[in-house]
């Protein structure tokens, strides 16, 4: 019987340990509850690397610092939302449609299509290359690669189909020629060769990519001034056009209301970087005069880069000496009505204040959870459960052997259905799914750690929905195993049984309350809830203990080695 105290309180190892776990569990999940915004606010400044995706109501940016990776979005009128924490840095990104949904290149240049909070994988091009350059139009996304990854793109002659089998015909393999690079498109989770680039390109970068008169064309950027060639329906390129001459240290092809622009950066007479704008009308390009919003006081523009159009603004990432990043808009030929955005007062925003409920909730959970146990079941935790001379508690190992088991199939299947849901090939020998997997397992660990789930909601892979159904399903399979047979395929495997606190076959009842707290400790933050099957004195998880069960295995009765005959035993 365990000992007590001058009050009853039991003094165990069990009751110490359960303790322990509601500290570790709370530590956990308070400071991002209580505010991550002040860790953000108390950042040194660093270095920020930012990439910029607009569309003419849609303003969206990446950032990422030493600290860490963040998207940020904005719609007209509308202040940018609070950035959602990333698992990985973005290489590039491009809104399609009317800008609500951006497609994201990661640092693995791995293609997501990010909506409403989601994100989905997409196809990513042949050996996850990176485009040199993007755009986009009303239906989808044009992009600029080297010839050798539009030669290796695969497209079924039935674009809608799903994923391409061996067996599915494509079409004939793109001919690059002598071109060094070529234009494709991505439709509806399509990648499709559409022309080779001119092999005479002299621009000195690769050249940027913008949409006329409702088709792809390149601007190329030389000593001279700048040019432009446009794709023609045939899949050649129009003659070049000498659109303009200007001495640009850049130039960025833009679009107001199917209105063409183009945005260059040129030198003033002090040697400062300028914006400048011309617009095509009537087929010139002709200079418009711009008016920028103010920078902060004492700052000076050292660099001008990512022209972009938004919200009837011409819009400019701008650096100064020391590096730190303004956006600054400026208004053809009007007064401009946004102000300058310093980017790293972005970081200092707090995080989305939608899952304050959530982390609430987790803290009220978790302290009712170990409130119940000490006050309801107190001794199921410290009293030892009077076993059948058949059975003994069964071990540990044992016990995680049968929960691998049962438990892998789920998560590798979740992932095999959000693969295939977002219209990829899904395959268990495909590495792809495993790499899937594993960063779905490593986000859902540090949502475990961290105890915030604002730091996993917008990775990418989904990672709050593969839990959902890998919980899920496992969930349901053990309740039904259980119902059924009196014991999973696992625990079959493993010699595991699970037995009533009496002794016998538990009840209807009793195996329904042990299978539906699963999805109470396979919550990530109440993870730590698991290690009750190990200190508790009867081995017993929370399901079990609320149950009034107990897993169990074949007793090893060794023999009398006294020498004495075993009672009633038969005479020589």
């Amino acid at each position: 019987m365990a000992a007590t105290g001058e009050r009853g309180r039991p003094r165990s190892r069990a009751a110490r340990a359960v303790l322990l776990l509601a500290g570790l569990n709370g530590a956990a999940l308070l400071p991002s509850w209580a505010g991550a915004a002040q860790e953000v606010a108390s950042r040194p400044a660093r270095t920020l690397e930012v990439r910029v995706g607009a569309a003419e109501r849609f303003l969206w940016l990446s950032l990422r610092d030493a600290a860490g990776s963040h998207l940020f979005g904005r719609e007209v009128n509308r202040p940018f939302s609070p950035g959602l924490p990333l698992q990985r840095g973005v290489k590039a990104l491009q809104p399609v449609g009317d800008g609500r949904e951006v497609l994201v290149f990661f640092d693995d240049h791995s293609l997501h299509r990010f909506r409403d909070g989601d994100f989905s994988a997409e196809r990513d091009l042949p050996a996850r290359d990176l485009p040199l350059a993007l755009a986009a139009d009303g239906s989808g996304l044009y992009a600029i690669v080297r010839a050798a990854t539009a030669a290796a793109i695969r497209v079924p002659i039935v674009p809608e189909s799903d994923a391409a089998t061996p067996t599915q015909p494509f079409e004939d393999p793109f001919d690059p020629g002598e071109s060094p690079l070529a234009l494709v498109a991505y439709r509806r989770g399509v990648w499709r060769p559409l022309a080779r680039l001119p092999a005479d390109l002299d621009a000195p970068d690769a050249p940027r990519l913008g949409v006329l008169d409702d088709a792809a064309a390149i601007f190329l950027l030389a000593e001279r001034g700048v040019s432009s060639q446009t794709l023609r329906r045939d899949g050649s390129w129009s003659q070049r056009e000498e659109l303009f001459a200007c001495s640009a240290l850049g130039a960025w092809p833009l679009l107001f209301d199917q209105v063409p622009y183009l945005a260059t950066v040129e030198r003033g007479a002090d040697g400062a970087p300028q914006l400048h704008a011309y617009r095509r009308l009537g087929g010139a390009w002709l200079p418009a005069s711009l008016e920028g919003s103010p920078l902060p006081v004492g700052v000076k523009p050292e660099r001008i880069e990512h022209p972009f159009a938004f919200n009837q603004h011409v819009g400019a990432l701008v650096r100064d000496e020391a590096d730190h990043a303004y956006l600054q808009f400026y208004r053809v030929g009007e007064p401009v009505s946004m102000p300058t955005v310093t980017i790293a007062d972005l970081l200092s925003q707090r995080p989305p204040t939608s899952w304050v409920p959530f982390q609430t909730l987790m803290l009220v959970v978790l302290f009712g959870v170990f409130a119940t146990l000490f006050v309801f079941r107190r001794d199921s935790m410290v009293a030892t459960i009077p076993l059948p001379a058949e059975w003994e508690l069964a071990l540990t190992s044992r016990r995680v052997g049968a929960w691998l088991v049962d438990a892998f199939p789920f998560t590798v299947g979740a992932t095999f259905a959000l693969r295939t849901a977002g219209g990829l090939h899904a395959s268990l020998l495909d590495p792809d799914l495993w790499r899937e997997w594993a960063a779905v397992l490593q986000a859902l660990t540090k949502w475990a750690i961290v105890g915030d789930i604002a730091q996993i909601a917008p990775l990418p892979g989904n990672p709050l929905l593969w839990w959902a159904l890998s919980a899920g399903g496992f969930t349901a399979y053990a309740l039904i195993m259980e119902l059924i047979a009196g014991r999973t395929i696992g625990k079959l495997l493993f010699g595991v049984h699970v037995i009533s606190s009496h002794g016998g076959r538990p009840r209807l009842g009793q195996v329904f309350i042990r299978n539906v707290a699963r999805l109470l400790e396979l919550v990530p933050p109440l993870w730590a809830i698991s290690f009750l099957a190990v200190l508790t004195r009867n081995r017993q998880r929370l399901g079990d203990i609320f149950a009034r069960t107990v897993c169990v295995q074949r007793a090893t009765i060794a023999p009398d080695s006294s020498g004495s005959d075993p009672p009633n035993a038969d005479p020589p």
